[in-house]
């Protein structure tokens, strides 16, 4: 029991722990002398202690840096350390003298630490690339010699964020789009009408219908999540525990299992839904990482092979409650309960596309005012826990194990193994893809892969933009790009605009961070339309 507690933490605190509020820009002018302009973005409740914060120079070597301005913090009382503390509870700008960097490029270790007045993250150490300045002044300087002139020309920004500010946003969708839906939400954008938000389902419904008819829409989606690819495989493994079969007592028993398995489902989505709206965070980080996919298909490994009998793992001792072996007692309650939980963390991390509609909608609704939103998340958990106490008290009265039960033991155990080796290469095309190897052929033609240079093009030639967010582990995205963006179609109707495809596995990666924030990026695929902004 203890194992599965501390299991449950360490997922849930891996989910919390992937979503640091916090980014880092950084850019650089070469002098003389190099100035190097490192810039902290702090959002709103959230602070940074001033005594966390560090600037090294790591690469080239022999590079020294020299601080020339630094922005006043504020100070405020810390409860944590019981003392007064300079803080810096907005966006703050710190610029260095760089000596030694002559025309090489400069990468440098930034380190801080933030908090808000309830919880402190992790202390932070990132290495960043300077230059994104140099770069667009470079750009800047080649227009002039194609021979633009100086006085029309907008100035380069210097950073993507800056340049990003250079653009409204004229339309946001998300999920799969087959050509026709895609065609019509680019034709959205483009009219820049009051409907161009990209509504989803959910949406549409809760504008027309209100919010009591949006909540039990919300059930019937829920139960979808049963059968997303991280919940699936361990249904098998879920009915045993709560009661398949096995002459574990009445109905009524196999009921109850079921009902504590779906409550640990409801209320770890409903409180991991609400810490998602009030903070901002993504369900879907956890996805991200290459360890997380390498441990489910490790996991996925055992559980298949125990379905052949290869490994013998005894799932019906968690339905009896007593002592155990080693003198601890056993509560199947308290399993049911944890296991459901678990249950609900892995469906979060598959990030399927109704949850995606589900938080847009209640952090909309919250943002407005309307805290009745924080009710959705939880409703969505409800849905998903709906169909385990009928089973739980189904399958208890089902004949004892037999044959049959063999063979629906093989058919699974196939299934879980087939899933083991989906996440087995998921793990290797992400490790791949964070040290510049392959994407698998994710790259489609005329996207740019870059967004501040996609935003720099579109930026000197004054075209519309549209930016695809996407991630290896995000199954609908790779589908768009093998059907809809190569429907010839769309491709046309692309055409007028910059394309960027903004990849979004690693999200320790500044630029992928901060971009998620600031188009409130809350699931993939996102699409965002963007335009120009007139003078």
């Amino acid at each position: 029991m203890g194992r599965f507690l501390l299991l449950m933490a360490l997922v849930t605190w891996a989910c919390l722990r992937a979503q640091d509020p916090f980014t880092v820009e950084s850019a650089l002018q070469r002098g003389p002398p190099a100035v190097l302009a490192v810039t902290f973005r702090v959002p709103a409740e959230h602070y940074l202690y001033a005594h966390m914060i560090q600037v090294e120079p790591l690469q080239p070597s022999g590079v020294t840096l020299t601080a020339l301005t630094t922005p006043p913090p504020t100070v405020r009382y810390d409860a944590t350390f019981e003392k007064d503390l300079s803080t810096y509870d907005k966006d703050a700008t710190f610029t260095y003298r760089v000596d030694g960097l002559a025309d090489r490029d400069l990468t440098v270790a930034v380190s801080y630490q933030g908090c808000t007045e309830s919880m402190c993250f992790l202390p932070q150490r990132l290495e960043l690339a300077a230059g994104a300045a140099a770069a667009a002044a470079a750009a800047a300087a080649a227009d002039d010699a194609r021979g633009a002139p100086a006085s029309t020309a907008p100035a380069a920004p210097g950073s993507w964020r800056e340049l990003a500010d250079q653009f409204e946003v004229v339309a946001t969708g998300s999920g799969y789009k087959d050509s026709d839906a895609f065609l019509a939400f680019l034709r959205s954008g483009a009219d820049g009408g009051a409907d161009a938000a990209g509504e989803n389902l959910l949406a549409a419904v809760f504008r027309r219908y209100g919010l009591l008819v949006a909540l039990l829409l919300v059930l019937p989606l829920g139960l979808l999540l049963n059968l997303t690819p991280c919940v699936l495989p361990m249904i098998p493994v879920n009915l045993a525990i709560i009661g398949a079969g096995q002459g574990q007592g009445p109905r009524s028993a196999g009921l109850l299992r079921g009902a504590v398995y779906g409550a640990g489902m409801a209320l770890v989505y409903g409180l991991l839904g609400i810490v998602v709206v009030l903070t901002g965070s993504r369900f879907g980080a956890l996805n991200a990482s290459p360890w997380f996919n390498a441990a489910i298909a490790v996991v996925f490994v055992i559980l298949g092979l125990a379905m052949f009998d290869v490994l013998i793992l005894d799932l019906s001792r968690f339905q009896r409650a007593g002592p155990t072996a080693d003198g601890s007692s056993r509560s199947p309650m308290l399993t049911a309960f944890v296991l459901g939980g678990t249950a609900a963390l892995l469906a979060g991390a598959c990030v399927a596309p109704v949850l995606i509609w589900v938080l847009v909608l209640a952090t909309d609704l919250y943002a407005k005012g309307n805290p009745a939103g924080l009710l959705l998340p939880l409703a969505l958990g409800i849905g998903m826990a709906l169909p385990w106490p009928i089973v739980g008290a189904g399958l208890s009265i089902l004949p004892r194990p037999g044959a049959w039960m063999n063979r629906i033991k093989a058919v699974f155990g196939g299934l879980i193994l087939l899933f083991a080796i989906y996440y087995a290469s998921l793990s290797v095309r992400l490790i791949m893809a964070r040290h510049g190897g392959t994407q698998d052929g994710a790259a489609v033609d005329g996207w740019n892969p870059s967004l501040a240079a996609g935003l720099q093009e579109a930026h000197s030639n004054g075209r519309g933009v549209v930016l695809d967010f996407w991630a290896l582990t995000c199954k609908s995205c790779m589908k768009m790009k093998r059907t809809t963006f190569k429907d010839p179609a769309v491709i046309a109707a692309l055409e007028p605009y910059v394309r960027i495809a903004v990849q979004t596995d690693d999200m320790k990666d500044p630029v992928v961070r901060g971009s998620l924030d600031y188009y409130e990026v809350m699931g993939l695929p996102t699409y965002v339309v963007l335009r120009p902004r007139s003078e």
